[in-house]
């Protein structure tokens, strides 16, 4: 991809916070560290645990070619090498 220079140095800069912020995902009831405030804070709502994750789902596998969709049969064993001749598993 070819960027302006210009344009370059503006999607680097996104990435850099003003002085004086903090990324949040790293500090307070954010912070991976701070399991037991979230569960106090989820009580006080009146809320029970956290939520499980939203997991995007999978999308699926489709042919380069056509675009038809794809369909798992087996997976096929890796052949393991052993002092340079093939074995396989």
């Amino acid at each position: 991809m070819a960027l302006h220079p210009h344009e370059f140095i503006r999607r680097w800069l996104i990435h850099i916070l003003p002085k004086g912020f903090t990324r949040v995902r790293h500090y307070g009831f954010l912070a991976s560290a701070a399991r037991k405030s979230r569960l106090h804070i989820r009580l006080l709502l009146g809320e029970l645990g956290e939520p499980a994750p939203k997991l995007p789902e999978p999308a699926p596998f489709t042919c380069q070619c056509c675009g038809g969709a794809l369909t798992f049969l087996r997976e096929i064993a890796p052949i393991l090498f052993v002092r340079g001749s093939p074995l396989i598993a």
